[in-house]
């Protein structure tokens, strides 16, 4: 349910898109591939997140507040100007390397479009697929996001900056979708409060965001030590506390009554559409969910 990149996928995307001819040098061979490598590029930044998964530092201080309307219209221009890219090159003229890339990088921008019409910014997070529990496995200190250095340290505190913004933003989303009838199952919320109210600490040292100071590096200077557990003791307390207890409020208090008994999405309105458009996103194919099931 999380909207707009699951990041696995969207990594694949990315680097698929990425890859150039070894054997077509042609111009129309080099100007995809010079496209491709911007889409790449453009993609990153677009989300920081996906950059981090796949090693690249350059953006580990940002986090896309994707629920946002101006995201939104963002992304929607970024699918938009690539799909019009690609209506400038010759499929037929490229090599079969470029021709795959071509057709799956034109499917996947064609379904991100589609996509942004059911509104699952509306669902912000689930128990599954939840930026806040990829939030606290980044910032343990020991996944992805690099703790090697004064500036990785100091990316990640402007990214934790950004997460109380994103937060603020799915809680208005998920009130939105209230107020719409798209709600999550109230057997799914049930599993999301405790998520949240687990991050709740009493003490900054008892947070799982405090394991990058247990692991600072010998090598830092006292200064840059002391200055960083403050900072990190600082953030803790008045930034990651506060916002999982108001996820985990708004939650408990606010949405779950509003969650629904019933499980499937077409209790939702619109609902059959977007199943049926997210079984076409998973699976590549324009058979309805029904003929997938009686096919096996």
């Amino acid at each position: 349910m999380k909207k707009i990149f699951l990041f696995a996928a969207c990594i694949t995307v990315l680097i698929a898109c990425k890859q150039k001819s070894s054997s077509d040098n042609s111009t129309e061979s080099k100007a995809f591939a010079s496209m491709c490598e911007q889409y790449y590029q453009d993609g990153l930044k677009l989300n920081p997140i996906s950059a981090t998964y796949i090693g690249d530092e350059r953006y580990n201080d940002l986090l896309a507040n994707d629920g946002s309307q101006a995201y939104i219209k963002e992304y929607k221009s970024f699918n938009q100007r690539y799909l019009d890219s690609l209506g400038k090159y010759d499929r037929a003229s490229l090599d079969a390397n470029d021709k795959l890339s071509f057709d799956y990088l034109k499917d996947q921008l064609e379904i991100n479009i589609e996509g942004l019409k059911y509104h699952s910014e509306y669902l912000p997070f689930n128990q599954m697929f939840a930026l806040p529990l990829t939030i606290g496995q980044f910032g343990s200190g020991t996944g992805i996001q690099p703790f090697k250095t004064v500036k990785n340290y100091e990316d990640w505190l402007k990214r934790i900056d950004a997460f109380s913004v994103w937060a603020d933003t799915a809680i208005g989303n998920f009130k939105k979708g209230a107020a719409a009838g798209i709600v999550l199952p109230k057997a799914l919320v049930v599993k999301m409060i405790p998520q949240m109210q687990s991050m709740v600490v009493a003490k900054p040292e008892e947070s799982l965001f405090y394991g990058p100071i247990k692991l600072l590096p010998a090598s830092f200077s006292e200064a840059d030590k002391q200055k960083l557990t403050a900072a990190y003791r600082n953030s803790i307390t008045n930034v990651i506390i506060p916002t999982y207890k108001k996820l985990g409020d708004y939650l408990q208090n606010e949405y779950l009554p509003k969650s629904r008994t019933t499980s499937g999405y077409s209790a939702m309105p619109g609902g059959l559409a977007w199943y049926t458009y997210l079984v076409k996103q998973q699976t590549t194919t324009n058979k309805t969910p029904e003929e997938i099931y009686q096919t096996g």
